[in-house]
């Protein structure tokens, strides 16, 4: 039998060798599973280390988490351990398990089951291949729904007809796989995603797992392709009843981030996701914002960023003015979450809005004072609120170049004084 394992990273390879070599030391029989079985397949790098256990799952981590010198976490109820190596390679074991739900939408119910089991439970045929790891089989794939050639073929396909009604977050998935592979829903499965969605069987999710999943998809390397064919499919109703996409903007906004994205000063950011969302919902009023944030629970952070929508449209005016200080744009901007000054930037394609941000977010952010409170109360000043005030005063000049060594600060306060 064929070895699919062979051409995998080193280093990854090496610690999967070591998990086999355990369970086999400790009888236990040991696959890889899910995504990264399908990624192996199609040739693409993948780290998430899902590894179903036909044995005593705590017994061993305890093990691993010696040898491989990594931090353990046991979840005695649910019968998993993660593992956590030093490299950030995340390990997650599990026992083989069947699930049942007792309504659409619920969390399942978790029983031990067999490995045909622990497949079958899976979203999707590609998506429910195995790949032993143990010495007498190691690296050979098990596809008992023919997965394999579902991926050749490049399609998405449910394991049964209740598997939409079960689960109705697989909607979101189906749409992300599909436009992340370029592969296409089946047939019968588009057929059964489709009546999921008329019946409105996302009610059956508490808003705050389905907008776990409709997150993912607004974290995939290109989003719009995703949106596209929720929209074409009706699948917005979960953000509101009347909800309909721009998908123009956030196109638009799309290929301002992309552009963004090749910045030194931008590239290291992670909050894109949140921009798309703000594209997103910005044609929504602000209580439908707000209604929206606490329904899927939106961090605090998350929540203060679409109500700052508001705010955009008279900053884009500001801007527009033939000429402002740069102490006028940091006004504007510092009180302004991350993600809203992004989408800003993204928003337009005027370029004297990119330089004015640019310049905020490389330079004038990161300005400060050489001077402080101690340096004042040395000239007289102790009252706080006056103390404050004068503090920005001077860091407004200095923002505007009109200063720049701490003396020119002292000379500054004492004149302001």
């Amino acid at each position: 039998m064929k070895n699919y394992l062979v051409n995998i990273d080193k280093r990854f390879l090496d610690v999967i060798k070591k998990i086999g070599q355990e369970s086999d030391r400790q009888k236990m029989s040991a696959y890889i599973v899910g995504g990264i079985v399908r990624d192996i397949l199609l040739k693409k790098k993948n780290y998430d280390l899902d590894i179903v256990i036909e044995g005593n799952v705590k017994k061993l981590a305890q093990s691993l988490a010696k040898k491989l010198k990594a931090k353990a976490i046991f979840y005695e109820q649910f019968g998993t351990a993660t593992l956590n190596l030093e490299n950030k390679l995340r390990i997650d074991l599990v026992t083989v398990r069947k699930e049942s739900y007792a309504r659409s939408g619920a969390l399942p119910n978790v029983k031990l089951g067999t490995l045909r089991d622990d497949l079958f439970r899976r979203d999707f045929t590609i998506n429910a291949m195995a790949m032993g790891i143990n010495h007498s089989n190691f690296g050979h794939l098990i596809d008992l729904f023919n997965g394999k050639e579902d991926i050749r073929h490049g399609k998405i396909r449910v394991l049964h007809d209740k598997s939409f009604i079960d689960d109705p977050t697989r909607i979101l998935r189906a749409v992300r796989f599909e436009q992340r592979f370029q592969f296409h829903i089946e047939r019968h499965t588009l057929s059964l995603l489709k009546k999921a969605i008329k019946n409105k069987l996302t009610d059956n999710v508490t808003p705050t797992r389905y907008f776990v999943e409709f997150k993912k998809m607004l974290c995939e390397k290109s989003p719009v392709p995703n949106l596209r064919r929720l929209k074409g499919l009706g699948g917005f109703y979960f953000l509101h009843p009347q909800f309909k996409i721009n998908l123009r903007h956030v196109n638009a906004v799309h290929q301002n981030i992309q552009k963004m994205r090749r910045k030194s000063m931008y590239k290291d950011q992670n909050q894109w996701w949140m921009v798309y969302l703000l594209a997103i919902v910005t044609h929504l009023s602000g209580d439908q914002r707000k209604g929206f944030g606490k329904k899927v629970h939106l961090r605090r952070e998350e929540a203060k960023s679409l109500a700052q929508l508001e705010d955009c449209s008279e900053i884009m005016k500001q801007f527009l003015r033939k000429s402002l200080k740069r102490s006028e744009i940091l006004k504007m901007l510092h009180s302004l979450e991350e993600s809203v000054i992004f989408y800003l930037r993204a928003k337009t394609n005027q370029q004297q809005s990119h330089q004015y941000i640019d310049r905020y977010w490389s330079v004038d952010k990161n300005v400060q004072l050489s001077i402080s409170g101690e340096d004042l109360k040395q000239i007289g000043l102790h009252e706080g609120k006056k103390m404050g005030r004068m503090l920005n005063e001077i860091y407004y000049h200095k923002i505007d170049k009109h200063i720049q060594t701490k003396q020119e600060e002292l000379k500054l306060a004492k004149q302001l004084y």
